[in-house]
């Protein structure tokens, strides 16, 4: 997924078709150096979601749209911020609600008036649909719902090497959350292992890639937990060194303070011990009304309510294939005409032949350079020879 400058470098590479040594290495620098997968999408689509800062992105056209559709909200983590296991609870929501964000996607597109896609926009929208990122973020959620939040539990590596060797355990026709999770307990997100099963007929390399990621993960987990062992360096440590070395679970320190404050002060036991049902129903109901208060509410729906009107997403799909079928048809009609390549012959031509032999030049030798119609046409038919033979010499006489 090239970003803006390489994706222009490239595109002059390309329409160059410059073979040398240096444009061979600048185009392979810059597919190098561009991002792609799984994890970057995620990244691509908290910039459009749920940027950090809010002039920015579409997260207030994201939160209505999926409102709007949905019948609820869909929360997309704050990329911005290294939490963890956050990669993985975004491919959950963009798997469980993927045509719901091919659809935001193309509202975002159609609510401008260029009809276009920013860079960053155009990568998340065709990862969308891309068979490998799809098989990442089926990796990303299987991973998710089969260990959840264990973190450095010596039992987890046990459970990545029965995976490994029976992948039908988690993804099998039989498979149940009993044989597939780390703890035994129910899937967090039922619905997103339905997904994901829905998918992997589709995804030729997940059993592969799947088992990899299982392999690396074991590897990778059996060297990160070395320190974390009954009697290593972390289970010896004084409760007052472990409070000198507390980091911060993410560098959003309003969040992480109060993460560690909700544990360190048993908040969670606290709770069970003493709320009521009606007690939680209360909780939830303040936190949304403090999070959006009415006035603030209404201002934000009558903004996005006037971007979809703007919008006018059937109207303007409508008129996009008819564009576009426009546009095959009178190519289809270049590919079929006549190629006149003399001088001599051209002077015989009237105004509307001598355009088409300069559509010829344009589509079939994609030269941009020449004039579309509405800037070539001459105004009297006095003029056409002239207009043409200038045209011919300009641009395309052989």
């Amino acid at each position: 997924m090239p970003n803006k400058d390489n994706t222009a470098l490239l595109d002059i590479v390309e329409t160059v078709v410059d073979t040398s040594s240096a444009a061979t290495n600048a185009a392979t620098q810059a597919r190098e150096m561009s991002n792609a997968g799984s994890v970057h999408t995620a990244m691509l689509g908290g910039l459009i979601c749920n940027h950090k800062y809010n002039k920015k992105g579409q997260q207030d056209n994201f939160t209505w749209y999926f409102e709007t559709h949905l019948g609820k909200r869909v929360a997309y983590l704050d990329m911005s911020n290294t939490c963890y296991q956050s990669h993985c609870e975004v491919a959950q929501v963009i798997l469980q609600y993927r045509d719901t964000f091919i659809n935001f996607m193309e509202y975002v597109h159609n609510s401008k008036d260029s009809q276009t896609f920013t860079i960053l926009e155009l990568n998340f929208y065709r990862c969308l649909t891309d068979p490998g990122t799809l098989t990442e973020f089926c990796i990303l959620a299987c991973k998710s719902q089969a260990f959840g939040r264990p973190y450095m539990h010596h039992k987890m590596l046990t459970h990545y090497g029965t995976l490994r060797d029976n992948l039908d355990l988690l993804i099998g026709p039989n498979a149940t959350a009993s044989t597939g999770t780390f703890d035994k307990s129910e899937f967090d997100h039922p619905e997103v292992m339905q997904v994901v099963k829905d998918l992997i007929p589709t995804l030729s390399a997940f059993h592969g890639a799947f088992e990899a990621y299982l392999e690396g993960a074991l590897e990778t987990m059996t060297r990160f937990s070395s320190e974390f062992v009954k009697g290593g360096v972390v289970d010896q440590l004084t409760p007052e060194e472990r409070k000198k070395y507390f980091m911060h679970a993410t560098n959003d320190l309003n969040e992480s303070n109060t993460r560690y404050m909700y544990q360190d002060n048993q908040t969670e036991v606290w709770a069970e011990q003493n709320l009521r049902e009606d007690d939680h129903v209360y909780v939830r109901r303040e936190a949304r009304s403090r999070r959006k208060n009415a006035g603030a509410r209404e201002k934000e729906m009558k903004m996005v309510h006037v971007t979809a009107k703007k919008a006018g997403i059937e109207k303007t799909k409508k008129k996009k294939q008819k564009t576009a079928g426009d546009k095959k048809r009178r190519e289809d009609a270049v590919l079929e005409a006549r190629y006149v390549g003399s001088e001599s012959e051209v002077n015989k031509l009237n105004l509307k032949e001598i355009q088409v032999q300069l559509d010829i030049h344009r589509i079939c030798g994609k030269d941009t350079s020449i004039p579309m119609k509405k800037n070539s046409e001459p105004t009297g038919g006095g003029a056409s020879t002239a207009e043409c033979n200038t045209l011919l010499e300009r641009y395309w006489r052989p």
